[in-house]
């Protein structure tokens, strides 16, 4: 019995022994660590490894950023009372397209009236003085006035003009023609026009209500100059230029693409947003662009051939990207290295200075290498 057990104790020892120098010698050819991965002349030929050097591709390096369609301040019109008034009528809607003279709303209010009488009263008086002046004069260069008359004239003439024409240019503010103006037409109601082509935005009164000079009873925006409202982060700020093009795709249509270029590049950066104003004009648009509206954005910053990848040649993890470096027979490295953007299945990419000249960047079968880290771990 003893005997037996030791032929068997035996038998164990030189088996664990066999198994020893297998895993060695399989350790000692097949070695894998986080960034180096070395294998036998047998795994590469299997992997199809594919070595050499970087391209020189037009790939376009493109910012990506978001906005809105906006107009300049002088197209977004705000429409309010010149003067203190109820509304007598608001013949439009939200989104009534108007053309310049048409009628958006008409105000009443007993002042008005008040106003055009003082208007031509002084007026009247103003032609009266005008008259009496003229007398005047050639009475005292006929020397049967006297000089304190004269000047007395004058001075209620000039008096009276300053009246007159203060009281003219408000009832021109109120819209009113003081030409056509009589005591025949005293109407006590005013009404204001669109000044240029466009559509009602919003309205904000109703027929009926009291309105101060100061409330806005609605916005007449003029779209002739629509332009695209861009926000681009700080970082990519080094990389603008005036007329730079731009793609514009808007939230309801992704298949529409609107051409723009950039016409001016904001100076302050947004201390919330980290992002700086771009202004775009657009080079074609349609009815369907309106104001207000979402967009996506891409600004082409270079097409210039640059330094690139095939697809092949890359591994990405989470947000970053990895390439394989062959070292010697059998021994790869990875490196981590920067895509500023792609073509296809072509990348432009940013690599440590000493790689840029290499032949010995791995161009297909990193896949399989970086998947021999992985099972190693």
């Amino acid at each position: 019995m003893k005997n037996i057990t030791l032929i068997y104790t035996t038998l164990l020892f030189i088996v664990s022994c066999s198994n020893s120098d297998i895993i060695a010698e399989k350790n000692e050819n097949n070695f894998h660590s986080e960034t180096i991965v070395t294998l036998t002349d047998a795994q590469e030929n299997n992997a199809h490894i594919k070595i050499g050097s970087t391209l020189k591709a037009a790939v376009p390096l493109v910012i990506n950023c978001n906005g809105i369609i906006d107009v300049p301040p002088q197209n977004l019109i705000s429409i309010s009372s010149p003067i203190n008034a109820f509304i007598k009528d608001i013949p439009v809607l939200t989104g009534t397209r108007v053309h310049k003279g048409d009628l958006l709303v008409s105000f009443q209010h007993p002042e008005i009236i008040a106003m055009k009488k003082n208007y031509l009263e002084a007026n009247s008086k103003y032609i009266m003085l005008a008259k009496e002046f003229e007398r005047q004069s050639t009475l005292f260069k006929e020397e049967a006035a006297s000089k304190k008359t004269l000047e007395q004239t004058q001075s209620d003439f000039e008096t009276t003009k300053v009246i007159k024409n203060a009281l003219q240019s408000q009832l021109k503010l109120l819209n009113i023609d003081v030409i056509n103006l009589s005591a025949d037409n005293m109407s006590s109601v005013i009404s204001l026009y669109a000044s240029e082509n466009g559509y009602v935005a919003k309205v904000t009164a109703n027929k009926g209500k009291y309105m101060r000079m100061e409330d806005e009873v609605m916005q007449v925006v003029n779209t002739s100059h629509l332009h695209a409202e861009l926000q681009v982060f700080e970082n990519d700020i080094v990389h603008l230029r005036d007329n730079q093009e731009v793609y514009i795709r808007v939230s309801h249509d992704k298949t529409r693409l609107y051409n723009a270029s950039i016409a001016l590049i904001g100076s302050v950066v947004n201390p919330v947003t980290k992002t700086i104003s771009i202004h775009a004009h657009f080079k074609n648009i349609d009815d369907k662009l309106k104001p207000g509206m979402y967009l996506s954005a891409e600004i082409l910053v270079n097409n210039e051939p640059v330094t690139s990848l095939p697809e092949t040649a890359l591994i990405r993890e989470n947000k970053n990207h990895f390439i394989f470096l062959k070292k010697s027979k059998g021994t790869y490295e990875k490196i981590a290295v920067k895509v500023v953007s792609k073509n296809d299945s072509v990348y432009a990419v940013i690599l440590p200075a000493e790689l840029e000249k290499s032949n010995q960047i791995v161009l297909q079968g990193a896949t399989t290498l970086n998947n021999s880290i992985s099972n190693a771990e």
